[in-house]
This record gives structure tokens, sequence and C-alpha cells, in this order.
């Protein structure tokens, strides 16, 4: 009876660590799925904000919103909240249309959709840039798909932006704004659209994707359950089994999907963010990744992390509307553009 209910204890574990297992690769494989504003909808007919989509050779539907150039009494607030931080912005009045200075291609994060990249799309509408902001595949309103992470969006956004262009509907410049996981589609998607994209941004990117789902991995350890146990017990140099059961769900080498060869070779100039204090993704590797490279400018920006760099918008939109005005010229990399003090902030950005 002894050794029975040994083995019936061994047999659960079993079960149970490749249940937890399973769930693991899951988070990997799949994104959570984004809760839309129970506003949203409303706010978007009210402000001009259009949805359509584009048909991706593979057959993947991608949703994307077009936020015509316009005033809309757009105002955003950023607070700090003990450890944390958060936002709010308002909008009042009709939209009254502004003529058109280019267009700014929006890419959001992992497990969002182009609805998170609206505040950024309406405070630079302010200033007469026409928005574009994309639903990544197997994000919001686009297909549910294999994801890719990077290669895969960068193809979909490529092809998307083509068809706009051909059809007139991109305003020149276009500059691509990324966040996260969009920060690296940006930066991957330059090769496709070499000449057709003015300018890059991209908010604390993740130079190598098996590193990211290794740090997201490494993160999730801290969570309470059996995902937070499993995270811990691979933690360390175990989490490569989770990673090669991703490949194969996804059919893709997480390990051979890197920045480095992209940017090295990018002719688009290049502005890179990234929070100091960033506990996901360091700095340190975006600064590497921009290090010797004349078209790609890096800078640190003291006292924001991973979630709160992107919530700036009050902070950095104008500094960023100056610096796609200055490369829209087509005169070159601007090489003394400064992000300005942070008003009650942590000090000057600096550049690496």
């Amino acid at each position: 009876m002894a050794s029975r209910g040994v083995g019936l204890v061994v047999a659960g574990l079993s079960l149970l660590l490749t249940g937890c297992v399973q769930l693991a690769v899951q988070q990997i494989v799949t994104p959570p799925a984004a809760a839309p504003m129970a506003y949203q909808a409303d706010m978007e007919a009210h402000t001009g904000v259009t949805t359509a989509t584009w048909q991706a050779p593979d057959g993947v539907q991608l949703a994307w919103r077009n936020v015509p150039a316009a005033r809309r009494g757009f105002q955003y607030v950023f607070q700090r909240q003990g450890n944390g931080a958060g936002f709010d912005f308002e909008l009042s009045g009709q939209p009254e249309p502004l003529p058109e200075v280019g267009t700014v291609v929006y890419l959001h994060g992992w497990g969002l959709d182009g609805a998170s990249m609206l505040p950024w799309a309406f405070a630079l509408s302010q200033q007469g840039w026409h928005g574009i902001s994309v639903d990544l595949r197997h994000h919001g309103q686009s297909s549910p798909a294999p994801v890719g992470y990077g290669p895969r969006e960068a193809a979909d956004v490529a092809g998307l932006l083509t068809a706009l262009r051909d059809q007139g509907r991109l305003k020149p410049p276009v500059f691509l704004l990324g966040v996260s996981y969009g920060a690296t589609t940006a930066l991957l998607t330059e090769r496709a659209l070499a000449g057709q994209v003015r300018g890059i941004i991209a908010l604390q990117p993740y130079v190598n994707a098996a590193d990211a789902v290794r740090a997201a991995l490494r993160r999730t350890a801290d969570a309470s359950g059996p995902i937070g146990w499993l995270a811990s017990y691979y933690s360390g140099g175990r989490l490569e089994p989770l990673i090669d059961a991703a490949n194969d769900r996804l059919g893709l080498n997480l390990r051979a999907i890197d920045l480095r060869a992209a940017v090295g070779q990018s002719q688009t100039c290049t502005l890179i963010l990234h929070g100091s204090d960033d506990r996901l993704l360091p700095a340190a590797a975006s600064q590497a990744l921009a290090a010797g490279h004349a078209r790609v400018r890096y800078v640190a920006v003291p006292g924001h992390d991973h979630l709160t760099l992107p919530m700036r918008v009050d902070w950095l939109g104008p500094a960023l509307a100056d610096w796609m005005a200055a490369v829209g010229t087509g005169a070159g990399c601007p090489r003394d553009w400064q992000l300005p003090a942070e008003a009650g902030g942590a000090g000057m950005a600096s550049e690496g």
C-alpha cells in the first residue's frame, strides 16, 4: 500500500507538472486578451476614429484604426500612485480637422491592442499627425494567428502600409512609433519598408525574443499559484525546455529573433528610448543595440520603468513631435535633439 501511495503521489505530481508546463508555454504563445474600455466604441465614434481591416497574404485579417489629424480638446494627466502610476485623459468637443503634416503608425505592446495607443494618436494628431493604430496579429480585433515575436508582425505591418500607400492613404513623411513588443516589430519592419519610412521611435524594445521570454518568465516567478511556482522552478538555466516547446508550437526559433542585424543595417533615422528603471527588459541592451550606428540614437530616461515610460504621453509627446518634425525635413538624423527635463521628475534624460 505504501509503494502504491508513493506511486500515486508521483503520478499526481507528474500530471501537475505537465499541466503547469502547458500553462507556461500557453503564456508564451498566446497573448492575453485586452479588455476593451466600456466607453471605447462611443469615444472612437465621437472623435472621428474609424476601424478597417486588411487581409495579409496568409489570410490574417489585420484590424487598424484611422485617426485623422484634428483638435479634440485632448488633455492628459500622468500621476504617480504609491509604488505604481496611472493616467487619465479627456476629450472635449467635436474634432476640428487640421492639415496633415505626415503619418504616424502606432504599434502596441504584448497583450494590448491598437486602442491602447490612442492617447499617443490623439496627442500627436493635435499637431497635425495622421494616425494609423494597428492591432497586431492575435491581438484586439485582428485574426487569431500564430504570433511571431516580431518578424511575422513586421511582415503584416509592411503589407498593410504598402497597401495604404498604394491607395494614397498615407500622408508622407511616415513614422513608426512602437512600445515594447510593438517597438521590436517597428525596428524589424524597417527592412521591408526601407525608403518608405522616414523615422522610427522605439520605446523599450526587446533585442532578442528568447531573452524577453526568459525575462517575462522570471518575473512571473514572483506570482503566487502553480504558474509562479513553475516559473520559480524553471528560473536560472532551466527555462530552455519551455522555449523549445514554444518554438514547436509557433513554428519558429525565438532564439534567432534578434534586432542586432536589422538595426545595424538600418538606413532610417531611429530613436530608442528606454527607462533606466526597467526591470523587465534592461536598458543596457537597448544602449548596446544603438552603439556605433550613426542613424540610431539611444536615450536613457531616469526614473521610469517598463510600464511608466509609455504612459508619459504628456511629456514625451511634444518632444517626439519635435524630433519627427526635424527628421521630416529630410536633412538627416538630428544629433543635437534633447529630451527636455521632466517636470517634477528624476532629471534630464541622457544619451548613451
